[in-house]
């Protein structure tokens, strides 16, 4: 699909004229500059007009697709941001200027009839905040009406049209307002880039490849932004894009009440398709997984299917997170608390992948339990290391296929214990889960044991070896003071020895220990 492209820099006065609205596109980003960022906008262009007004100065590049048959509509593919503070900007230089026919017509776009009701030049159609309320609301309020709103902490609209008003307000003591609205109207320029086709759709079809290229040249839109704008695209060939906003609403916000960004779920989706296609080899980043594969969903499935993947991946971790935070007789919160806190996700990812595939299948708790048991027992064996994602890989596909066994290491040996690493930790936790009469408990902490005792020799004390430490839903305090009862029976069982602890008491705690992980480990006959 051959790209007609028009480039020409032009001052802000050319651009912000005549009839042509520019409109930011729901798929892109809602507005994020901080102060940080208008800032050094204000102090270029201050610095600009006081030390070389003449020579100008150029603000960089924006990127924007028309139809023609839509030639006044201007689609804003890049430069949003830059787009909507200069805005911000010019609304304030108004209210210091209102007589100023080039600063109104910058803002708003003039009706054929004197009584026609302008409409703004610059629209935003963005769903997922509500950047169009609050564009409108500062367009349309006058700036000592701004103070009243009270939305400030989530509103970058409101903040940075106040900050350009603080600046300009003390900026306007020393220099002439309406003499630097000319500087920034006739002297200040951007390099618009217009993409241009027959019609609506062609153009936003080609927005969406120029937005996507350039990502790709380096830009800082995410690869979730990338997967939304291709996922729009795809709705909006079935006229279905107003589902789809709301759906990718509601997605997002889900991922919010579960911890997740967006980009995470599609990570996980890239494992779920890996296991279906039985691929075994290394990962590649994943705009390319879901741009440049055969096997990319969005070659064979229909928007609708993919976000019914997406949904059910969200459910999967829903299902872990409360179920990690369970407290009682079932196993599974156990298996989920070890597989959450080992030092990488590899294994947590796997879960959520099996819980998608296997969620509403007979069976599921106790073929659950197995599962993440043998998860653990992999895992925790292995060590905290990366080295552990080829065996993902494969498991993965099994998973998939339901061909899963259960693993049990070959090499066994009561000295693999000894030390643990970075995993010291999780046998912590672990440790305190094999006790035979333990339930699972939350929230819980995991506590040194010199934290808890006095302890005889310094020297002596290695705090990656087993026993030293402890899971315990008390603090050190609480676990010495004989009137609390704690739900870790480890510490009920060992707390009479605390006061006078010893290094035979350490020696014991670790025999009992190492039994239990050799019991866990090791198949049973």
């Amino acid at each position: 699909m051959a790209l007609s492209l028009n480039a020409e820099q032009k001052e802000i006065t050319k651009i912000l004229s005549g009839k042509e609205q520019y409109v930011i596109p729901p798929y892109q980003r809602a507005y994020s500059w901080e102060e940080e960022q208008c800032e050094a906008l204000w102090e270029d262009l201050k610095n600009a007009y006081l030390t070389n007004k003449d020579e100008g100065y150029f603000l960089g590049n924006i990127v924007i697709a028309k139809s023609r048959e839509e030639k006044n509509r201007l689609e804003v593919i890049d430069g949003q941001q830059r787009l909507i503070s200069i805005t911000l900007l010019i609304k304030v230089l108004l209210h210091f200027n209102p007589d100023s026919t080039y600063l109104k017509e910058a803002i708003y776009i003039s009706g054929k009839k004197s009584n026609d009701i302008p409409e703004t030049r610059l629209k935003t159609n963005v769903f997922e905040e509500k950047d169009s309320l609050f564009l409108k609301n500062v367009i349309e309020t006058p700036l000592d009406k701004i103070y009243e709103f009270d939305d400030t902490k989530d509103n970058n609209f409101k903040k940075n049209i106040l900050y350009f008003y603080s600046e300009i307000t003390k900026f306007s003591k020393a220099n002439n307002i309406e003499d630097f609205s000319d500087f920034l109207l006739d002297n200040v320029s951007l390099l618009p880039i217009e993409s241009e086709d027959t019609n609506q759709d062609n153009a936003r079809e080609k927005a969406l490849k120029i937005f996507e290229t350039i990502n790709n040249r380096g830009k800082d839109l995410s690869n979730s932004d990338i997967f939304k704008a291709n996922l729009y695209a795809m709705a909006l060939n079935n006229l279905e894009q107003d589902e789809f906003i709301n759906r990718w609403k509601r997605l997002d916000s889900d991922c919010d009440n579960i911890g997740y960004d967006v980009e995470r779920i599609f990570k996980i989706y890239s494992y779920q398709i890996r296991g279906q296609r039985g691929i075994k080899s290394s990962e590649i980043g994943l705009r390319d997984f879901f741009k440049k594969t055969e096997y990319t969903p969005f070659k064979y499935k229909k928007y609708n299917e993919i976000m019914d993947d997406l949904f059910s991946i969200v459910k999967a971790v829903e299902f872990f997170n409360t179920t990690k935070r369970t407290e009682g007789l079932n196993e599974l919160p156990k298996w989920f608390q070890l597989i959450d806190i080992y030092t990488n996700n590899y294994p947590k990812d796997l879960m959520i992948v099996y819980l998608a595939h296997k969620i509403n299948t007979d069976n599921f708790v106790n073929d659950t339990i197995r599962f993440s048991k043998s998860l653990v027992r992999y895992c925790y064996f292995q060590g905290a290391t990366t080295n552990i994602k080829q065996y993902i890989y494969d498991l993965t596909i099994k998973v998939i296929h339901n061909e899963w066994e259960e693993y049990y290491p070959s090499n066994l040996n009561d000295r693999s214990y000894k030390y643990l690493g970075r995993l010291y930790k999780g046998f912590g936790l672990l440790g305190s889960y094999l006790n035979p009469n333990q339930k699972s408990v939350y929230p819980y902490n995991l506590k040194r044991m010199r934290d808890i005792v006095n302890f005889w020799n310094e020297d002596y004390w290695n705090f990656d070896t087993i026993g030293n430490i402890i899971a315990t839903d008390l603090t050190p305090k609480e676990i010495l003071d004989s009137d609390k009862t704690s739900k870790f029976e480890d510490i009920n069982e060992l707390r009479h020895n605390f006061n006078d602890w010893n290094i035979n008491n350490h020696i014991e705690r670790q025999e009992i220990l190492k039994n239990r992980f050799i019991e866990f480990f090791k198949e049973s006959k």
